[in-house]
């Protein structure tokens, strides 16, 4: 990431942050492409400013707000692509050890239902631990029993469960507390990354609406330079979207 766009996030970031949540709209064009086409419209803008400033428009307001938008942008959609990646790579970590954390958790109540004696604390513990159930629940599991195995060392290795299996169980509460945390919020519809690169898309789209505002009030009766200021991406998906329309009606005649 690009200092510019890191410092255009940062400056930014109190006007995104104030963008009404219903107002917040998902880009309709992948914001790599977006900010492409936002570069070149300021571009475009520019070069007619001769034109605009004879109708008493400022153009480089809109230019600069556009210009650091984009930038903010391109930073936040990079941090969601990085969030995602680490999602990623937490569900790789999960798939890993789940099933072998939970098989030497099955191991450790085992030997530890056969070694904790009747009616004391410890069988109390063992009890309250093996309760519930969820992933968040699981976790939790084996932290406890962990920490329960090591008051019962001597008889816990005598029936083959060792230290090390017993260290084993506090290593896979570690790493699968970290893993959870971000693969749980997978499930989620979205994430504070992918909020914040919808709300830099909205505030450069409500930019490019105003500059294509005045582009239609100074050039209106020039529909070969208005050409110049729109999405090439949408012109060609709109042609690719009639063009599958005309054909549906020519089939149904």
């Amino acid at each position: 990431m690009l200092p510019s766009e890191e410092q255009a996030l940062t400056a930014l970031m109190p006007t995104l942050l104030a963008i009404d949540t219903k107002e917040v709209k998902y880009p309709d064009i992948t914001p790599a492409t977006y900010v492409l086409e936002s570069n070149a419209l300021v571009a475009t803008y520019l070069k007619h400013t001769a034109r605009y400033v004879a109708r008493g428009i400022d153009t480089s307001i809109l230019a600069k707000k556009l210009e650091t938008g984009a930038l903010a942008l391109s930073a936040a959609e990079q941090k969601a692509l990085k969030a995602a990646a680490k999602k990623s790579e937490a569900q790789v970590v999960w798939g890993k050890n789940n099933e072998p954390a939970r098989e030497l958790l099955d191991e450790a109540f085992s030997c530890l239902d056969y070694v904790i004696p009747d009616d004391c604390d410890a069988r109390r513990e063992l009890e309250s631990i093996m309760a519930g159930t969820g992933n968040a629940n699981f976790i939790m599991k084996l932290d406890r029993t962990a920490a329960l195995c090591r008051e019962f060392v001597p008889q816990l290795t005598k029936r083959a469960f060792t230290e090390p299996m017993i260290e084993q169980l506090q290593e896979y509460y570690v790493v699968l507390s970290e893993a959870y945390g971000m693969y749980s919020s997978d499930k989620k519809d979205n994430t504070p990354e992918l909020d914040l690169r919808d709300r830099a898309f909205t505030y450069c789209r409500s930019i490019e609406e105003l500059i294509k505002k005045d582009a239609h009030l100074v050039f209106r009766k020039e529909p070969e330079i208005l050409k110049q200021y729109r999405s090439e991406k949408r012109h060609q998906r709109y042609l690719g979207q009639k063009s599958a329309k005309d054909s549906k009606l020519e089939e149904q005649e």
